[in-house]
């Protein structure tokens, strides 16, 4: 089941409202296709062969089905607010200027709820680590005056850190209080490379972190909605 909204001047209360209805939606076309199994024998009580082979065969996870959502939205228009909403506890990357420029995957993960993790492709972390290698090596050698290169002060104060050597590697996982931060220092250091032409070069590799395979996934219990649908995952 596949549904789009429009929604405009709603509250965060509002938008969990209305993931609410679409995972019982969700849990209905669950006891719907249950009802199909059943109707699927025969005369004699027993399997129709064919028509169990077309739902095994049925694509998605029909027995945990997942409700799957995207947040959007312009420059500070409370995408991190929505989603923090319906965590239920403070994740998402924000600040009063331009904050969010990868998309991120929240997953309801119910172990993770007093402790979120962030996970991470060993892909992803080979490429980030190579390229603020690579990046910290052409600052230096090109020696521009940073505050001419970009015009937000949190991307001044990480240029200077990765031409320190101060900006940290990445590692694959993350828990707690780690998450946020490692979050904004990733939406940073994108934005970084997008934004300071110095470090134009760098763009066609940083387009890999935009694979949906690639984006970073957060596993945290969405409180608001775990009661909703059931069985129905997020």
């Amino acid at each position: 089941m596949a549904q789009s909204y429009a929604i405009c001047d709603c509250t965060v209360k509002d938008l969990i409202c209305e993931f609410k209805k679409n995972l019982l939606r969700l849990k209905l076309t669950r006891e719907q296709f249950d009802e199909l199994c059943t109707e699927s024998q025969d005369d004699n009580q027993q399997p129709n062969v064919k028509m169990n082979s077309e739902i095994k065969a049925f694509p998605g996870e029909i027995d945990q089905p997942r409700l799957k959502f995207a947040v959007m939205g312009t420059v500070s228009a409370g995408k991190s607010t929505v989603t923090d909403g319906l965590i239920g506890q403070n994740l998402a990357p924000k600040r009063d200027n331009a904050c969010t420029f990868l998309p991120v995957c929240y997953r309801h993960d119910s172990t993770a709820k007093e402790q979120p993790r962030l996970i991470l492709k060993d892909d992803f972390v080979d490429i980030f680590n190579g390229q603020l290698g690579l990046i910290r090596d052409s600052l230096v050698e090109e020696k521009v005056d940073d505050g001419k290169a970009v015009k937000q002060e949190c991307l001044k104060i990480l240029i200077s850190k990765i031409a320190k050597a101060e900006a940290p590697m990445l590692l694959t996982t993350y828990d707690g209080g780690d998450v946020q931060i490692t979050l904004m220092y990733i939406q940073d250091f994108v934005r970084l490379v997008f934004e300071d032409v110095r470090l134009r070069r760098f763009r066609d590799v940083c387009l890999q972190y935009f694979r949906l395979e690639m984006l970073p996934v957060v596993l945290a219990g969405l409180s608001q909605l775990e009661n909703a649908g059931g069985r129905i995952k997020c």
